[in-house]
């Protein structure tokens, strides 16, 4: 906390201002607001419509290893007289407009503003009548999912001409979505890549963009809390920022005088199926030799501090990635590309030697960050990667985090 001068009716006096680390370990007064936004199909923008009033309970959930990655519930009650100014459930158009929950912390965000908790459209709204007046709990998706609900009726052809990311940004926009993207990269598909329903099922579009993305090592299609589609190349939880972005400080959940987290929580340990080796295999070029040798590159866990490793087992564990798909580009480009596809998959696999739950307050944090957990009774301490956030929206609410510890390989 520090004090601040301030202009009062002439004079300067001291005002107490709380620093945002302040709040993050003390107490705080949170409270939430719902943007409604109109989307634009030509243009694919989000444009603010007003704000929902008549909310009586929310949540969001974010998981890693889902194809949406984003969801929420919203209960709303349908208010006869809204707040002057304010969106009552039967003012917005729940086939078309978006909802945005924001996050309000006292002493962080400005009146009307908040840390946006997603962008999400409508999947279902049940209602619920009784005499005191009806109820709408509506379920929603974060904005890929429409891209899960889309798909190319047919056969979808991606050719070697059209860099991948434009390819991927032509498909989000197909689907009346906008994204950025950086126009520097310019990686190629090797061959022709052909999408069809093999059993009468449409590969969505979801499908086809995270498979394209995965040919030059990026992440599977996600949001931000903003709505904006992100594309990003895959980085290793190992070389993660491990900073807050906005506060400047480490991601930390430790016990004693500034814990935040839970006294119960869990912890699983996997030791025993987990590979010190992965082969990554490429797909055979078209129109090359039949009898020619296919690419090929392994990742090999020989860490001597690794229990896992081959050093520590005397033995190998070896899992195969076969008929991975490898951008166009010299034969040494394309081995490299394996080979960081091979350490990819060692490290994803060895991720589930420790698995920690836990609940705690707010902390800004998403799917995919790192942060420091620390348990000194149990003789826990390290740094572990976020795959689920289960988040109660309300102002005693609770995070409920999944974490796998980080390796280093």
């Amino acid at each position: 906390m520090h004090v601040t001068p301030r202009l009062v009716e002439g004079r300067l006096v001291p005002v107490r201002v709380r620093d945002p680390i302040d709040i993050l370990y003390g107490t705080r007064t949170t409270s939430f607001i719902y943007q409604v936004l109109d989307h634009d199909p030509d243009t694919g923008i989000d444009d603010l419509a007003g704000y929902l009033d008549g909310v009586i309970g929310s949540n969001s959930s974010w998981q890693t290893y889902e194809t949406v990655k984003g969801s929420a519930n919203l209960t709303v009650r349908d208010l006869k007289h809204p707040k002057q100014g304010w969106m009552g459930l039967r003012d917005v158009d729940w086939f078309t407009q978006r909802i945005r929950p924001l996050r309000h912390i006292e002493g962080i965000h400005a009146p009307m503003d908040g840390e946006p908790l997603g962008t999400f459209f409508t999947l279902e709204a049940p209602e619920s009548h009784s005499g005191t007046g009806t109820v709408v709990t509506v379920g929603l998706h974060e904005k890929s999912g429409i891209l899960d609900q889309d798909g190319f009726p047919g056969v979808y052809v991606a050719d070697t001409a059209i860099p991948i990311l434009q390819q991927v940004a032509k498909i989000i926009a197909s689907s009346g979505e906008t994204c950025d993207i950086d126009m520097s990269v310019t990686d190629r598909l090797a061959n022709p890549k052909t999408f069809t329903g093999a059993d009468g099922d449409i590969p969505t579009k979801l499908d086809i963009c995270n498979q394209l993305l995965d040919v030059i090592n990026y992440s599977p299609l996600t949001t931000d809390g903003w709505g904006r589609f992100i594309l990003a190349p895959y980085m290793s939880p190992a070389d993660r920022p491990v900073m807050y972005d906005v506060l400047g400080v480490p991601r930390e959940l430790l016990d004693g005088p500034r814990s935040i987290y839970e006294p119960e929580w869990t912890m699983d340990r996997d030791y025993y199926r987990i590979p010190n080796v992965v082969v990554a295999w490429g797909q055979p070029s078209e129109g090359g030799e039949e009898d020619s040798e296919p690419l090929w590159a392994a990742a090999i866990n020989d860490d001597p501090n690794s229990q896992f490793s081959t050093v520590k087992r005397k033995r190998t564990i070896v899992n195969d990635l076969t008929g991975v798909d490898v951008p166009a580009g010299s034969i040494d480009a394309q081995l490299a590309f394996l080979g960081s596809r091979a350490m990819r998959s060692l490290i994803q696999y060895s991720s589930p030697q420790a698995t920690v739950v836990l609940k705690c307050l707010w902390m800004p944090i998403q799917i995919g960050d790192v942060v420091r957990f620390a348990n000194s009774p149990s003789r826990v301490a390290g740094w572990f990667v976020v795959t689920s956030v289960d988040d109660d929206h309300s102002f005693d609410g609770r995070m409920e985090l999944s974490l796998q510890e980080v390796l280093t390989i």
